[in-house]
């Protein structure tokens, strides 16, 4: 019984105080930073919103040279997606599990997704046709920003 007590106090005490990790975590999350949608940097003028959104629903596959878009996400449950998805569908990504588990029965797949803001940028600097979205503050040269997510929404 000792031991169990022990346990849960131990646990309780990893809970409360944050390790260097998470402290390190927050001060990069998308609260502290707006979001972009990038593309190639051969690729020019802005999306809307509507667009976008049927960009990552993969509802619209192609741009307006007839070329394939290949847009990107971001893993599941990251602050950077949900940020995102809240802000272009006013809901958390789980939310479309249903959307694309339909749309794979017509074989549509979702958007393919990389670990990170730096996997995007490599990912879209190096495909004229991909589409991604990453905090605003990695941003470089390799890209262009397609359109600036308002700020307030990333810290949804």
């Amino acid at each position: 019984m000792r031991a169990i007590v022990l346990a849960a106090a131990a646990l309780a005490i990893a809970l409360i105080q944050p390790s260097g990790d998470a402290v390190a975590q927050t001060a990069s999350t998308p609260a502290a930073d707006s979001l972009v949608v990038i593309v190639h940097p051969s690729r020019t003028g802005e999306l809307s919103r509507s667009v976008l959104r049927q960009i990552f629903l993969k509802q619209r596959r192609f741009w307006s040279d007839a070329e394939k878009i290949t847009p990107v996400n971001q893993p599941a449950g990251s602050d950077t997606r949900e940020a995102f998805s809240r802000t272009l569908y006013d809901r958390p990504s789980r939310g479309h599990l249903a959307y694309w588990n339909r749309a794979y029965f017509h074989g549509l797949l979702p958007p393919i997704t990389l670990d990170s803001d730096r996997a995007v940028v490599l990912f879209v600097a190096q495909r004229p046709n991909a589409i991604g979205y990453v905090r605003a503050s990695v941003v470089d040269d390799s890209v262009a920003v397609a359109t600036r997510l308002p700020a307030a929404a990333a810290s949804k």
